[in-house]
């Protein structure tokens, strides 16, 4: 009998840390890969559809020796905004889709070379 008690007890601890992590916020979309951006392309990564309050977050790793290549974040209506940072954040304030969007000039002589992680997070507020 003694020994059937150590199972029920770490089961219901489990039970209890695991209703826990329910709280924490989850992504809702999101994506991560690699992508080539030739001189004269422009490429877009999607964060899905965001709704209103949500946090997109975004991680980039560029390799180019290209002068001439930009990156912005895209709103819905597509309008670019310019992100200041390789990782940067943002409360989505009109639902949509958002992107990112990388461009290399025709005069560019080399390709761009990202490695992305995007996250589309709907915070759980209590």
């Amino acid at each position: 009998m003694r020994h059937s008690i150590k199972p029920l007890l770490i089961g219901l601890i489990a039970l209890f840390l695991l209703a826990q992590l329910s709280f924490i916020s989850e992504p809702v979309e999101g994506a991560s890969g690699s992508i080539s951006v030739a001189p004269g392309e422009t490429k877009y990564v999607s964060f899905g559809t965001a709704g209103e309050n949500t946090l997109l977050l975004w991680d980039l790793t560029i390799d180019t020796w290209s002068t001439v290549f930009t990156y912005w974040l895209e709103d819905p209506d597509g309008i670019h905004l310019s992100v200041g940072a390789d990782t940067w954040g943002k409360i989505v304030d009109k639902s949509g889709t958002w992107k990112l969007g990388f461009h290399i000039d025709s005069s560019g002589w080399w390709n761009a070379y990202i490695d992305y992680t995007i996250l589309n997070i709907v915070p759980n507020i209590e």
